[in-house]
């Protein structure tokens, strides 16, 4: 009976006090009473009817927000080629920083930053990323451009890749150049080099322009 008078079902409770108010108009032949009582208790009743399907709506509605799935985001994002190549590389010219002055180095070279200045790595491989930039020759036995570059480029094996902007020449033994890569210059294979199949050429005639 607690829950009866509970302020939830103050309409209900209304409603029944009006029916009592009702039945005892009736036993007393007030007719009047009868019929305002009567009405008072059907609004009653449609009030609590509203409200309860007001609370049922409401209480669906929190129910599937609550259950609605959230994907977090990660703050940690996949390691790019570039990190990778960081983390593997003995020199790192960072993004930011620019270097007047000639470059001798062993092992792996990264080039974030900027360069002017030439690049020795004889025995080692240079990376350009896609930030960097050399304005000189560069020297080593592998040597992956992605970046800019002005200047001739010495490698046993040398690769364009689709962000890279070459102008100068190019020695090499082996050449590839990915869909997008440009290089405007020479280029010229060791001696003693080996045939670069045209499968590993991308593109290569409408990315190359002679400016011999």
């Amino acid at each position: 009976m607690r829950g009866l008078f509970n302020y939830k079902y103050v309409y209900l409770n209304i409603g029944l006090l009006f029916w009592l108010l009702v039945l005892l108009a009736l036993v007393m032949d007030k007719y009047v009473y009868v019929v305002a009582g009567s009405f008072a208790a059907v609004m009653a009743f449609y009030l609590h009817i509203r409200q309860e399907n007001n609370k049922k709506m409401f209480g669906k509605k929190m129910q599937e927000l609550a259950t609605v799935s959230v994907t977090p985001i990660s703050t940690a994002s996949e390691p790019t080629q570039e990190m990778e190549n960081h983390e593997r590389a003995e020199t790192v010219i960072s993004s930011g920083v620019c270097v007047e002055g000639n470059i001798t180095a062993t092992g792996k070279v990264l080039i974030c930053g900027e360069v002017k200045g030439n690049i020795y790595a004889e025995e080692g491989s240079i990376t350009i990323s896609r930030a960097g930039r050399v304005e000189g020759d560069i020297v080593s036995k592998e040597l992956i451009i992605d970046g800019c570059v002005l200047g001739e480029c010495k490698a046993d094996i040398l690769t364009i890749r689709e962000n890279a902007c070459v102008t100068g020449a190019l020695v090499y033994k082996a050449f590839s150049v990915h869909k997008g890569g440009r290089f405007t210059g020479k280029a010229e294979e060791k001696p003693g080099s080996e045939v670069v199949s045209s499968a590993r050429i991308i593109d290569l005639p409408s990315q190359l322009e002679d400016v011999m």
